[in-house]
């Protein structure tokens, strides 16, 4: 499997995530999967992040913020579980430009999360239903993130 990852400006310009996390999560529509035990770990994360927020303290860049930091905290509580010998997650890294390849990826369903900087944005791209057939290359490219937050920090 292989792919890009990147950001179009609104001015048209191609900003790469440079050095960005990928994973691949296995979905097999099971409630034992992967995919379910991430998503779970994610629903705790949010509410856990909710919790320990002063109301005073919540603007527009905090919750975007928030929410890829919640994207990030259940995959990791996901990968620190017991249950990781079961499921299939692999883990990847984008080069300077964006692109990534991952060997040795079984056939099967994934989702691909991905995450880092394109640009001046802290960004998520996920591509869900990702089919990886036997002896097929897989190639992705990730153009528009489901998550940006402009950060010039």
């Amino acid at each position: 499997m292989s792919g890009r990852i990147f950001v179009i400006t609104k001015g048209g310009d191609i900003k790469p995530a440079r050095l960005a996390s990928v994973y691949l999560i296995s979905w097999d529509g099971a409630s034992n999967s992967a995919a379910q035990s991430w998503h779970n770990a994610y629903q705790i994360a949010v509410r856990e992040y909710i919790a320990k927020l002063p109301e005073s303290q919540w603007s527009e860049s905090t919750a975007c913020k928030m929410e890829l930091l919640t994207y990030d905290q259940a995959i990791l509580a996901v990968l620190q579980s017991d249950a990781l010998s079961k499921l299939k997650i692999l883990i990847g890294q984008a080069d300077e430009e964006g692109n990534f390849k991952m060997a040795d990826v079984q056939p099967g369903l994934y989702i691909l999360v991905a995450s880092g900087r394109g640009g001046f944005n802290e960004a998520r791209w996920e591509e869900g239903s990702v089919e990886v057939k036997p002896g097929m290359e897989t190639s992705l490219k990730l153009a528009s993130p489901d998550k940006a937050c402009l950060d010039l920090q």
